[in-house]
């Protein structure tokens, strides 16, 4: 085991989040400072960002930012990218497909709502909030189906390859997989 000291300069809060590969780990990090300088302290700091730990060299760089007022949550794998979604004070905002070669965006064209993406290319996303439930659904594709109401804390869990997928919703457990 080694223990790395992982800082960004101008950004705090690096939580790991996802593997890119044997030797990339994505990374949330959180800006202490505006884009235009403003060094004055925000509680949940000025806007979120994503970095790339390498450990064959131990830098750790930002590879996506975004305007004030805005956060990025990694949604996880999608095919060859990974799926993240921007969102603020408002609500999401938009998801993204992001090349973690290059880090170029593109939209990705899905209904707003906290999004839980597989590498085989599934995604679930639950929608508005009514209480404490949330409706479920699976995008694969074009098709769309409604898995129905999650609690919404509740997120799928996808197997490796994430050819399938398993949710908890208020008929039970449902396991869905690519034919």
């Amino acid at each position: 085991m080694r223990t790395l000291q992982v800082a960004t300069p101008g950004y705090y809060g690096h939580d790991a989040v996802l593997w890119l590969d044997s030797e990339r780990v994505l990374f949330h990090i959180t800006a202490k400072s505006s884009l235009g300088g403003d060094p004055a302290y925000r509680e949940n700091g000025w806007r979120g960002a994503l970095a790339v730990l390498d450990l064959r060299t131990g830098a750790c760089a930002p590879v996506a930012n975004t305007r004030d007022s805005t956060m990025l949550r990694v949604a996880g794998r999608y095919l060859n990218d990974v799926l993240v979604t921007e969102w603020g004070g408002g609500g999401v905002r938009g998801h993204w497909f992001y090349d973690p070669g290059t880090w170029q965006r593109r939209p990705a064209p899905l209904p707003r709502g906290r999004a839980f993406s597989s590498p085989a290319g599934a995604v679930v996303i639950l929608l508005g909030a009514v209480m404490d439930s949330v409706d479920a659904i699976l995008v694969t594709a074009s098709d769309t189906l409604k898995l129905g109401r999650v609690s919404q804390g509740d997120q799928p869990a996808f197997s490796p390859r994430g050819r399938r997928g398993a949710l908890r919703t208020s008929r039970g457990v449902i396991v869905f997989e690519r034919r």
